[in-house]
C-alpha cells in the first residue's frame, strides 16, 4: 500500500490466536437498541434480539481481568503503520464516541511460520477507534477512567483489537498525551447522536511507541452487541494519559458505556490453545 504522508513503524506483540468469520459490525446497524442501564443493558443483551444471544452463551466473551505477568513476548510480531500528520473525523455514534481515520494499518507476522489459514505476513485495515467509560479491561485487579480500542480488521474480515488503558494526566510524571487531546480537540462539536468533528492533527507515533511494551494478548469477543467471538484482543500494560478537563467533557457525553467483567486471565489462559 502507498503512502502519502510520512509514517512511523513498530515492531510490537500481538496475538497468537488466529480466528475465522468474524465480521466487523457496524456500531450502529442493528435497529435493536442496547444500552447499559435497566432493561437493555448489559446482563439483557442476549435476549434482545437472536442475534445478539452469544452475549449471554459465548464461551470466549470480552472483557476481561488481565494481568501483567501473563504478557506473552515473541509470539507474534506486528508493525503498525500510521501517519505522523493524519487526520481523522470523531463522531458521537449513540453509545461511544468514534474515530475514523485513513492510511492506518497492521501488519501481522509470526515469528514461526504462516498462520493457519492466512498469507505471513497479513495486512489488517484500521476500521476505527473508540472510547468506554471507565476501561472496560481491568489489569492486575485495577481498571482505569478510560479506554481505547483499536479494531483492526484483515481482508477475510478477522479481527484484531489493540486496547490501550487512559488514566488521569498528572504535571510532573504524566503529561496528557498529545494523540488524544487532538483526538478530542473538538469534542465540544458532538454533544448528540451522529454529530460529527474533525480531529486535530493526529500523530500515530505515539501510540506505535506505546505499544513497544508487553502486550497481554488473549482470543474474545466484541465489547457490545452482537458480542460476536474470534477477535484477537492486544492489551497494552502501559498507559495513555488525558487531562481531567478533557475526561470530563468525553464523560459528560458518553456517560457510563462500560461492559462488566466476562472472566478471569486464569480461566482464558486455562482453556487456551496457545
Amino acid at each position: 500500500m502507498k503512502f502519502s504522508a510520512p509514517f512511523f513503524s513498530f515492531l510490537g506483540l500481538a496475538s497468537a490466536a488466529c480466528h475465522h468469520n468474524t465480521h466487523l459490525y457496524s456500531r450502529q446497524s442493528n435497529p435493536t437498541d442496547y444500552s447499559y442501564y435497566g432493561r437493555n443493558g448489559p446482563l439483557n443483551w442476549g435476549s434482545l434480539s437472536p442475534d445478539y444471544a452469544v452475549c449471554n452463551t459465548g464461551t470466549e466473551q470480552s472483557p476481561i481481568a488481565l494481568k501483567t505477568s501473563s504478557a506473552k513476548p515473541g509470539c507474534e510480531r506486528l508493525r503498525f503503520h500510521g501517519p505522523t500528520n493524519g487526520s481523522g473525523t470523531l463522531e458521537n455514534s449513540k453509545n461511544t464516541l468514534q474515530v475514523t481515520s485513513p492510511d492506518v494499518s497492521l501488519v501481522v507476522a509470526s515469528a514461526n511460520g504462516a498462520l493457519p489459514g492466512s498469507p505471513d505476513p497479513r495486512k489488517l485495515t484500521l476500521a476505527q477507534f473508540h472510547f468506554h467509560t471507565p476501561s472496560e479491561h481491568f489489569i492486575d485487579g485495577m481498571n482505569k477512567p478510560l479506554e481505547v480500542h483499536f479494531v483492526f480488521q484483515d481482508e477475510q474480515s478477522r479481527l484484531t483489537v489493540v486496547g490501550i488503558l487512559i488514566d488521569y494526566a498528572t504535571k510532573k510524571t504524566s503529561p496528557p498525551s498529545a494523540f488524544l487531546e487532538n483526538v478530542f480537540a473538538n469534542v465540544d462539536q458532538v454533544t448528540e447522536d451522529g454529530m460529527t468533528a474533525p480531529t486535530m492533527e493526529l500523530n500515530y507515533s505515539e501510540i506505535a511507541g506505546l505499544l513497544q511494551g508487553p502486550i497481554m494478548q488473549y482470543a474474545g469477543s466484541l465489547t457490545t452487541p452482537p458480542c460476536s467471538e474470534g477477535v484477537s484482543w492486544n492489551v497494552a500494560s502501559e498507559l495513555l494519559y488525558v487531562s481531567q478537563q478533557t475526561y470530563a467533557k468525553v464523560k459528560n457525553i458518553m456517560r457510563y458505556n462500560a461492559r462488566f467483567i466476562q472472566g478471569t486471565q486464569e480461566e482464558v489462559d486455562a482453556g487456551a490453545a496457545y
